[in-house]
């Protein structure tokens, strides 16, 4: 005899709320009839505590990663019990992101370098670019105000602290990503009716989280040293072809439609990538 059947044959209250159980589960407060009392039981409360994932993620990572357009119309369409909500999988996949990058060498911040003319002077501060000698650019940082002068050389001076400052800084506000995605998800689509902000954002959210995941499991691949290539060559290849599939799925689209919408897209997440990387470079200077 089954759990379920004996629970049906032998009813008690729920141990949560007191209802009356019919099954394995509550039907007032959903909890299980039967309370693990184990170390397993332990390590799935703290799965589920700090990651928001329970046994729904084995059914939306594979629809995520080879049919990102059918999770996303099913997910809208009200089958919300079957899979991860897209804020739980962004969650989960910022953790993960935030792992792997943990286990990964830091980076300066390449390009550019603070170099003083005279350590003692604010008035003397430039900024160069791959020179040893005085820029356009080291020509308008010294029309700069002193104290955003003295910010840039202490920031530069340090270029791993503010590595970690960005790199930190952007897993703490990649949320922005989200509303600041919409009214560019908003301008990609217009034209095609039906379709709600609610809509653009579970797309805006399932797509942030794949890219999360990818990077993160790129990122781990390519801290080997002989799968470094591994890393580059999966986020320039794989994303595009992810997004053309998703977004031709999610919004019904022949292929020549979804390409023009796609180029729009992928002009648009430059646009968003550009400035959020500015502004993480903005507050970790300050």
């Amino acid at each position: 005899m089954s759990n379920g059947e004996a629970l049906i044959d032998n009813p008690h209250p729920c141990q949560n709320c007191g209802s009356t159980l019919q099954g394995k589960y509550c039907c007032s407060c959903g909890q299980r009839a039967h309370v693990h009392r184990s170390l397993s039981a332990i390590g799935h409360d703290l799965a589920h505590g700090v990651l928001h994932i329970d046994g729904k993620i084995w059914n939306t990572l594979p629809l995520l990663l080879l049919k990102p357009g059918e999770l996303t119309r099913r997910y809208i369409a009200g089958e919300r019990r079957k899979f991860l909500s897209p804020m739980g999988l962004y969650l989960f996949s910022v953790f993960l992101l935030f792992a792997a990058m943990a286990i990964t060498p830091s980076n300066d911040v390449p390009g550019i370098e603070f170099n003083p003319q005279k350590e003692e002077s604010a008035d003397d501060l430039t900024i160069n670019v791959g020179k040893n000698e005085p820029s356009e650019v080291d020509k308008e940082a010294a029309k700069l105000p002193i104290w955003w002068q003295s910010k840039l050389e202490k920031a530069f001076s340090d270029r791993e602290m503010l590595a970690y400052k960005v790199k930190s800084n952007g897993y703490k506000l990649a949320w922005l990503l989200i509303p600041v995605s919409l009214p560019f998800m908003w301008l990609v689509l217009i034209g095609r009716r039906g379709f709600y902000i609610y809509d653009h954002a579970v797309f805006v959210t399932y797509s942030i989280s794949f890219m999360g995941l990818l990077s993160a499991l790129a990122a781990a691949i390519g801290a080997i040293p002989v799968l470094s290539w591994v890393e580059p060559l999966a986020l320039g290849t794989i994303p595009p072809v992810h997004m053309y599939r998703h977004l031709k799925a999610s919004y019904g689209l022949g292929w020549f439609e979804a390409l023009v919408r796609l180029f729009l897209l992928l002009t648009s997440v430059s646009i968003v990538m550009v400035s959020y990387i500015a502004f993480l470079l903005f507050v970790g200077i300050l």
